[in-house]
This record gives structure tokens, C-alpha cells and sequence, in this order.
């Protein structure tokens, strides 16, 4: 599988202004890329390389890999059909790929050697933890460079890491349960939230709705700056309760069974409900659960979420009236537990019982790593 290692490049003034001349040139290369592409309706890479190659290369100073890089990151952007409609602009500060001709590493000595427009920028420094020279170490793909907000170059270099042997036979099923009020909650009772994040989730919303109740420059620049800030807590957020859900997984030698969120904020809600669904982000926990799962070998079962809050996990029986709040009720059986943790024993029922019957690889052929298991 991919994984990405992000490395900060420690740039002089030099090497900075040489960076980011190449990121604008790259990208105007790209916007007249654009164009023919939009004129003629070819979107197809090797097509629109025939098209334009030459044309680019008497149009810009730029050397033939930088172009074919540039085509790619165009047709990429035309890569769904639906998208096609108006020409697609690229910023001056736009992400740049780099492939293995224009840039090399060497990790012992923590350089790189980077192209630019003005020529190769040789024993460049760069600077990365453990985690990220562990995966530089492996084999690694295209980079991209990269103009952070706070204005500092960055390597985004994917490497290739082996995964561990798929369990072939797990213990049994660990459900998760992923709500509002608990970010996520295990079949055997365990809550992953960390401690401050409803306070954090409520301070972030009081700020945005002051931000933008002002409605002048300085506050919409803030704006943006909370933005960044709330996302950033999110992803270390989900990052930590994948881990630890992953690493339970196969300490117990189980996989996890997963409920399908896919369309959750289509779900009907009122405005206070809708807004706390729209304040999280599930499906990138979801992301990050399952690529830690395929490194540690476990499979992942997504079910769907029918009915999983209302069913009785220890008779079977199914009535909205079991579930008032946080509190689970069978009016059936007289079972009580708490909501999430009996949804979460649902979860694991159901992609125990339900034999799979779609395949989902989205790490290459031969990995299956998610199957999608009937209701």
C-alpha cells in the first residue's frame, strides 16, 4: 500500500525563491495546458501529450519531464467526466509533482536534489521524524511539492510499505459504532472520545458563528484560520481513535465491522442536529481505520447502518421505542445497556451473520481490504 511521508525542506533565500518561481511557471504551464485541453476536448493524458508536448515546449523554459508532469496534473483534474463543463484554472501556489528524474534523496545525509527553473538545487536539507524516514527508507513513488499556508515548502512523497499477512482466522467480529455524541464506541462497551473534544467542538462553533455574524475581511481571514485549526484537530483526532481501534483489532485477533456513513448527512435531521453531523469527519475516520487495518492485516466489513440503533442486541427485537436518547430500553426483553455500545453489538451481529458479497479493493488488485456485506 501507499502511505505519504511529509518532509519540511529548510530552504535559504535562495533555494525559497528558486521554489517558488518553479511553482509559477508550472502552473501557468498548466493553465495554457488547460486551454488546449478544454479547446480541443482532450482529456485522455497520452493524447493530450501528443497534442501539446512540442507546442509547450517552445511556449515555456521549462524542461520536457516538468511538462509531462504538468499534462498529468491536468488530465487529473479532468479525470471525472461530470467536471468537464468549464476550464479549469491552477493557482500559483498549486502542488507540483515530482517523479524520480526530477528529484532524488539522500536520506543519510537528510538532502535532496530538487529541479527548479533556475537548474538542479543540490544538498537541499530537509527536515522529518522517525515515521517519515522510516517509510523514505521504503520505495518510494511521485512527490509533490507543496507552498503551506504559513509559507513553507514541503515534500509530499508517496512510498510504498508492505503489509502484514491477512488474518485468516479471526476470533469473531469488534463493532463500531460512530455517532454525534460519541465519536466512536466498541461492541465490548469501550468509548474512544478524547476527553476535551465536545469542549473543543462547542469552542470551535461558538467561534464561527461569531466570525461569521461580523462578516468584515479581518474576520473572514480569522475565519479561515479557525477552519485550519478545527481540521487539523479532527484529523489528530481520528488519527488516535483508528489507532487504538486497529491495534485492539489485532491484539484480539478479530477484524472490524464498520457501519456504511456514506450518506449520513442526507440523513433527515433538524438545523442543531444537521450541524453536529456536518461537524465531523466520519467518512475520514472510516479512511483511516481501513488503511491501518491493511498494514496490520485485518479486514474490514462495512454493514449497513438499517435499524442498528433500534434493534435489540440480546433478543433480536426492532422498535424505535427501545432507544430514548443515550439510553437503550427493549421493550421486548427488558435488556438495557447504553445506545451506542448495543448499536455497536448490531454492527459486529451483522457482519458476522451477512456473508459478503462485494468486493472493495482500493488499494490495487489482490488487496481486498473492505468488504461491503448485505443488510
Amino acid at each position: 500500500m501507499l502511505l505519504t511521508a511529509k518532509i519540511k525542506l529548510l530552504c535559504d533565500d535562495n533555494a525559497y525563491s528558486s521554489l517558488k518561481k518553479t511553482l509559477q511557471r508550472v502552473n501557468a504551464a498548466c493553465n495554457r495546458i488547460s486551454e488546449i485541453a478544454f479547446a480541443n476536448k482532450v482529456f485522455n493524458r497520452h493524447t493530450l501529450q501528443k497534442l501539446c508536448y512540442y507546442q509547450m515546449r517552445e511556449e515555456s523554459s521549462l524542461g520536457s519531464q516538468i511538462i509531462i508532469r504538468a499534462i498529468a496534473k491536468v488530465t487529473a483534474s479532468y479525470a471525472d467526466k461530470g467536471n468537464r463543463n468549464k476550464i479549469h484554472k491552477f493557482g500559483t501556489k498549486g502542488a507540483v509533482g515530482y517523479d524520480l528524474r526530477l528529484l532524488s534523496f539522500d536520506l543519510e545525509s537528510k538532502t535532496v536534489s530538487i529541479w527548479s527553473e533556475d537548474g538542479r538545487i543540490k544538498n537541499l536539507r530537509f527536515a522529518a521524524g522517525p515515521r517519515q524516514l522510516a517509510l523514505l527508507n521504503g520505495t518510494r513513488r511521485e512527490s509533490k511539492l507543496c507552498l503551506s499556508k504559513n509559507n513553507g515548502f514541503y515534500l509530499a512523497v508517496s512510498c510504498e510499505v508492505a503489509d502484514d499477512p491477512m488474518l485468516q482466522d479471526p476470533s469473531g467480529i469488534l463493532g463500531v459504532d460512530m455517532g454525534i455524541d460519541n465519536i466512536a464506541v466498541d461492541s465490548e462497551g469501550h468509548f474512544y472520545d478524547s476527553g476535551n473534544v465536545k469542549q473543543v467542538r462547542s469552542r470551535y462553533a461558538r467561534l464561527r458563528a461569531d466570525l461569521q455574524s461580523k462578516g468584515t475581511r479581518s474576520s473572514h481571514r480569522k475565519l479561515r484560520r479557525v477552519s485550519n485549526s478545527e481540521s487539523r484537530f479532527v484529523h489528530s483526532v481520528n488519527h488516535e481513535i483508528s489507532k487504538r481501534i486497529v491495534t485492539k483489532a489485532k491484539d484480539t485477533g478479530r477484524y472490524i465491522g464498520l457501519e456504511d456513513l456514506h450518506n449520513i448527512r442526507q440523513a433527515p435531521a433538524n438545523k442543531s442536529h444537521r450541524k453536529n453531523l456536518n461537524s465531523w469527519g466520519f467518512y475520514d475516520l472510516r479512511t483511516k481505520i481501513e488503511y491501518k487495518a491493511l498494514r496490520a492485516g485485518i479486514l474490514v466489513m462495512v454493514v449497513l447502518p438499517s435499524f442498528t440503533s433500534q434493534r435489540c442486541s440480546s433478543c433480536g427485537f426492532t422498535d424505535k421505542r427501545n432507544r430514548k436518547g443515550g439510553a437503550f430500553c427493549c421493550i421486548d426483553c427488558g435488556h438495557t445497556e447504553h445506545a451506542d455500545v448495543n448499536a455497536a453489538k448490531n454492527i459486529a451481529f451483522r457482519a458476522n451473520v451477512n456473508r459478503p458479497n462485494v468486493y472493495k479493493s482500493p488499494s490495487g488488485p489482490g488487496k481486498p481490504t473492505t468488504l461491503v456485506v448485505g443488510s
